[in-house]
């Protein structure tokens, strides 16, 4: 059973319909076909047939934690916090298992790590650094996304507000705002000498030598599994601060 606080499936205290009334009234978000409220539907339905080794909670009101990892036991498959959700280190969700959260306020972390499902109805703010991955899942943020850092790969974010951070980069541009921003191609050629300047070593694949020359070299991808390591175990996700450009 899940340690975050609420009215817990498995502990009885919260039924499959009411789960899925409580579903019904907070997933608004249209996102990626309505992804999030779709796969929270299922979780649901599952509950009601299968011995689900995953719980979930519903928690009325502001929620404060010291960390948040939906992928380690006892795992959480659905959260829905209705209010604030403030989470004093790491935010972590995975896909292995399955996980969704819906926060009807804002989410603040500390750093952000996120393959899963999210649906924020306020803005998200990430004291350092925030890095969405995999293709499976998605995000839908109503307000802003604020992070010291931003990196995605193949991972969809809808963010209705602005994006506001020192650096967006990653594979493409998969965090689409409501508002221009800058946006780096962490293959970029343009950006190359400051990305290798900020990127840790062992997480940017280098394609040539940069001894040769400027032009004898480029930054041909960027692990992202790493990235998520780093930031998952307290490190920063970049080994200096940002150099390149600032505004678009």
């Amino acid at each position: 059973m899940s340690k975050v606080p609420g009215r817990s499936w498995k502990r009885g205290q919260i039924t499959p319909p009411e789960l899925l009334a409580v579903v019904h009234e907070v997933a608004t978000g249209r996102h990626a076909g309505r992804s999030v409220r779709r796969v929270a539907e299922r979780l649901v339905e599952q509950s009601r047939t299968e011995a689900l080794e995953v719980d979930l909670v519903v928690h009325d009101g502001d929620l404060t934690l010291r960390s948040l990892h939906t992928g380690r036991a006892p795992w959480l498959g659905l959260l829905v916090v209705r209010g604030d959700l403030e989470v004093a280190g790491l935010y972590h969700d995975w896909m292995d298992p399955e996980a969704v959260v819906i926060v009807t306020g804002d989410l603040h972390a500390q750093r952000l790590v996120s393959s899963a499902f999210l649906e924020v109805h306020g803005s998200v703010t990430v004291e350092t650094d925030c890095i969405w991955r995999d293709n499976d899942g998605c995000a839908e943020i109503m307000g802003d996304l604020r992070a010291g850092f931003v990196y995605t790969k193949y991972h969809s974010v809808r963010v209705h507000g602005r994006v506001v951070a020192p650096l967006v980069l990653g594979d493409a541009r998969h965090v689409v705002a409501g508002r221009p921003y800058l946006f780096v191609g962490e293959t970029d050629a343009r950006h190359k000498a400051a990305l290798r300047a900020v990127l840790p070593r062992g997480v940017a694949m280098i394609e040539g030598d940069p001894r040769d020359g400027d032009d004898e070299w480029c930054i041909d991808d960027v692990d992202a599994e790493a990235l998520a390591r780093r930031v998952a175990a307290g490190k920063p996700a970049l080994v200096a601060p940002w150099k390149g450009r600032r505004r678009r």
